[in-house]
């Protein structure tokens, strides 16, 4: 949970951007926007994967590819815009828990995480959710990691905006080959 959550992805990348153009202080309303949304998709997903868990193995390559086809959009996006820059206003809690109700990295994360850990520890409802709830916690604390290298590397991002995007945009194709490469094997096996 803590590799998929601190790598680079729509949440990772957005902390990084809004805190090298606003400051760790001035964007953190951003990252408690994320927090809770991602508290509601992951409310959510365990939710229906509890009712559907007989049935996610049908469900789950869909909900890959719609996700790999999610992270190569965003990837073709930083790479053409050639500037990271947050919607207009700048990004805000608003911004931050919105994104997470298409963000399919965290739906991803998510249903893997409640299929293959916390369902089959077998314990009760409450006590599986109380767990699930650890990844909003894992979420929030590796985007304020990559908020903080925001604002540290602030000048020098600002310097090499179209450099940095690249490299952001590769980091995300290379999400997206994972993931299809998984997918394939999975559909394969």
């Amino acid at each position: 949970m803590v590799i998929m959550a601190i790598t680079p992805g729509p949440n990772t990348i957005l902390s990084l951007a809004n805190a090298s153009e606003k400051g760790f202080i001035r964007g953190i309303s951003l990252n408690f926007g994320m927090f809770f949304g991602i508290v509601v998709t992951s409310s959510v997903s365990f939710l229906f994967i509890s009712i559907l868990y007989t049935h996610l193995p049908t469900i789950r390559p869909l909900l890959q590819l719609l996700g790999t086809l999610y992270i190569i959009y965003l990837a073709l996006h930083i790479l053409r815009k050639g500037d990271v820059s947050i919607t207009p206003g700048g990004g805000g809690f608003r911004t931050g828990f919105l994104l997470q109700l298409v963000n399919m990295k965290v739906f991803l994360l998510a249903i893997t995480a409640i299929s293959s850990f916390i369902l089959p520890m077998n314990r009760g409802a409450l006590e599986s959710y109380l767990i699930t709830l650890l990844i909003p916690a894992v979420c929030f604390l590796c985007g304020l990691v990559w908020a903080l290298f925001g604002e540290v590397l602030a000048p020098f991002y600002s310097g090499h905006r179209k450099a940095m995007n690249a490299i952001f945009s590769a980091s995300l194709f290379l999400l997206a080959l994972r993931s299809l490469i998984e997918l394939i094997a999975s559909v394969a096996a």
